[in-house]
């Protein structure tokens, strides 16, 4: 008989706080979590048309493309100024060997 009413309490204890877990998370989701659009694409509410999300993929490769856009030029504009000083003094190096020619 004691076994069966251990039995009982741990099922019903752990009936309880499953419930209290569920009971949580609608109160959650009814006051906040169904506003947020990560748990929405969690739960597969509003899902976005084909349009939308087309629309959405090519804004975001544009915007992509002008950010390598501007990191290549910015790139290639601090290479260029690390660059002058050395071929200033490649040119300056050559001028100072170079023989004069006779005529």
């Amino acid at each position: 008989m004691e076994q069966w009413l251990a039995g009982g309490s741990c099922l019903l204890s752990l009936l309880l706080v499953l419930s209290t877990i569920a009971a949580g998370w609608l109160v959650l989701w009814h006051t906040t979590l169904k506003d947020i659009g990560f748990f929405r694409e969690i739960m597969g509410l509003n899902r976005p048309k084909p349009e939308v999300k087309a629309q959405r993929q090519a804004s975001m490769k544009a915007e992509i493309e002008k950010i390598k856009r501007q990191h290549s030029r910015s790139r290639t504009a601090s290479v260029r100024s690390a660059s002058r000083p050395d071929q200033q003094q490649q040119q300056q190096q050559q001028q100072q060997h170079a023989v004069p020619q006779r005529s």
